[in-house]
């Protein structure tokens, strides 16, 4: 999730430090620059939640899945929605007959829709490289050659899911072996290999964990619904929200909600797409989704775990996290606490820290409409107030969007929140001292930057330092400290670093961390290591599986993305 590239600022005139095959090490990480008109028009979804398995059979019962199903369901078709309304195609405890008379119901409305949405809660498994979802009447033991008379591919489901805009996936598939699979008889089967990596170009894929890993019933364990729904619940029910940032919020509410296992559930995110795609757009500010919960009960769903009803006069968010942090985290967070007007309202009433926020949501349409007038207006009061966000995020914006004539000022509001020890502005503007185009090279005033940055916490100025030999052993520990504290960061850099040759202690334990967390480059490395049995047993499936999430990734470089296809081939 954190490792999205902003082409449109910054980014490009500070990539200029690279790694192995050209990967290019950036000072700080923004979200996504996806641009165009968001994607809108007729909207359809195929809901499924398995849970009553027979007695006795391979497949356990999951007594929350179908009311996942139905909590999804009554979400998407909510009167509220308007225009943003779903029509649903809803399964719950499906035999295969009933999946498959669903489906086709689904594809027939996908062929005349803008966004397919796909939600599956239940087993699934992968054999020969196909992915299947289990009915509630599927066999204890199959033939290879019948799998089609008992499962649903997952093939099937993508190729119904054929909106005109975009397809999302949500697969809430748990990841234990599943049925036995013989090779041609019903007998001496091995148990089939977990739920995979899907094919789906031009779509998203919300996983409800990686292979392997965990995907939990209830959490906590009293829940009559799972973690993972819940999260997407509220993510889906955020105005203005992008893909990125609902996938941002269901990843920590699922992380948070589990904290209290061993261990903690993460889902996994992949896709790319070419606009923006809300499912409750920026201007329905006052929606009020109602969620259907067990027994039938309706009740007004809660944004958020502390969401106030009373505005106070500032945020209360420390400089030090702000500097760290990336802002699609930081705006998820405020948003469970505050609504936008909220956030609107103490920006009129001059707290600088709710000036840079609604400048950067304007921004970037990011829980307010986007709106580049707006956008400038607060980033413009946010940095007159001398508060370095403000001032850094100004110095972003005037070179996305401002004249010419103002990328030095662009440049003067950096170095002053730097001046003020911001970390992110350190990282860049010491960037921008490497970099010729500035006219401002200063190899030792750039270097003492990346410290200063780096003494603050931020941990790709540890990267570029390591990158430059600089006391390479206690930047790679720092780094280590940061990823053991739960900085995603850290493993993401440690990983590149182990890539580029440095020594880095369980380095495969690191590149699959920061693969978990969504980082495009670590899962590249993962499914390389895997394919070669490099620092790890080969693992062909494991290979695959990560091949497949990094090749469906937006930003893979074309070298990576050439290396992933060839795994996939092999």
């Amino acid at each position: 999730m954190r490792r999205w590239i902003d082409h449109l600022i910054f980014i490009i005139a500070l990539s200029f430090t690279f790694g192995p095959d050209g990967i290019a090490a950036q000072p700080i990480d923004r979200p996504p620059g996806i641009g165009g008109d968001p994607v809108d028009g007729r909207r359809v979804a195929l809901i499924i939640g398995n849970s009553d398995y027979p007695d006795g059979s391979n497949w356990s019962d999951l007594p929350n899945a179908a009311n996942d199903a139905a909590y999804i369901a009554r979400l998407l078709e909510d009167p509220a929605r308007g225009e943003a309304r779903f029509e649903t195609v809803t399964v719950q405890n499906g035999t295969q007959e009933e999946l498959l008379a669903a489906l086709e119901r689904f594809g027939g409305l996908a062929e005349e829709a803008a966004v397919a949405v796909v939600y599956y809660s239940g087993h699934g498994f992968q054999f020969a490289d196909q992915n299947y979802i289990v009915p509630i009447d599927a066999p204890q033991s199959v033939s290879q050659n019948d799998l089609a008379m008992h499962f649903v591919s997952m093939a099937e489901i993508t190729g119904a899911a054929s909106a005109d805009g975009f397809n999302v996936y949500f697969l809430d598939a748990c990841r234990s072996p599943g049925p036995v699979v013989a090779r041609s008889s019903y007998v001496e089967g091995n148990p089939a290999p977990l739920f995979g990596a899907i094919e789906a170009p031009q779509s998203v894929v919300f996983y409800a964990t990686s292979m392997g890993d965990v995907a939990y019933d209830a959490a906590p364990e009293d829940s009559p619904l799972s973690p993972f729904a819940t999260a997407v619940g509220q993510a889906i029910s955020y105005p203005g929200l992008d893909v990125p940032y609902v996938f941002g919020a269901v990843r920590d509410a699922v992380l948070r909600a589990t904290e209290i296992y061993s261990p903690k559930q993460q889902p996994v995110f992949t896709g790319s797409w070419s606009r923006p795609f809300y499912f409750v757009p920026a201007s329905m500010q006052d929606f009020a989704p109602v969620a259907v919960l067990p027994g039938g009960a309706s009740a007004r769903l809660r944004l958020g775990p502390t969401r106030s009803s009373e505005t106070p006069a500032s945020l209360d968010i420390p400089l030090e996290m702000m500097s760290t942090l990336d802002e699609n985290i930081l705006i998820v967070r405020v948003l469970e606490r505050y609504r936008a007007e909220q956030i609107l309202a103490m920006a009129e009433g001059g707290d600088p820290v709710a000036q840079y926020l609604a400048g950067y949501m304007y921004g970037y349409g990011a829980g307010l409409p986007e709106d580049h007038e707006q956008a400038r207006h607060w980033l413009e009061r946010a940095a007159a107030s001398g508060h370095p966000a403000g001032q850094l995020e100004l110095g972003y914006f005037l070179t996305r969007y401002g004249e010419p004539d103002e990328r030095s000022r662009a440049v003067e509001l950096v170095r002053a929140a730097a001046d003020q020890g911001y970390a992110k502005a350190m990282s860049h503007l010491g960037a921008m001292m490497f970099d010729p185009q500035y006219a401002m090279q200063d190899e030792a005033e750039a270097t003492r930057l990346y410290r200063a940055a780096a003494e603050r916490g931020h941990a790709w100025a540890h990267y570029a330092l390591s990158l430059r030999r600089e006391d390479v052993a206690g930047h790679i520990a720092a780094l280590s400290a940061l990823a053991e504290a739960g900085n995603d960061e850290g493993h993401n850099w440690l990983c590149e670093l182990s890539f580029a040759g440095f020594p880095v202690e369980r380095s495969f334990d690191h590149c699959l961390a920061a693969s978990r967390a969504g980082y495009t480059v670590p899962r590249a490395i993962v499914a390389m290591r895997y394919a070669e049995g490099d620092g790890v047993e080969a693992n062909e499936e494991s290979a695959e599986y990560w091949a497949r999430m990094a090749a469906e990734s937006f930003d893979i470089s074309p070298v990576l993305d050439a290396r992933m296809q060839a795994i996939l081939a092999d």
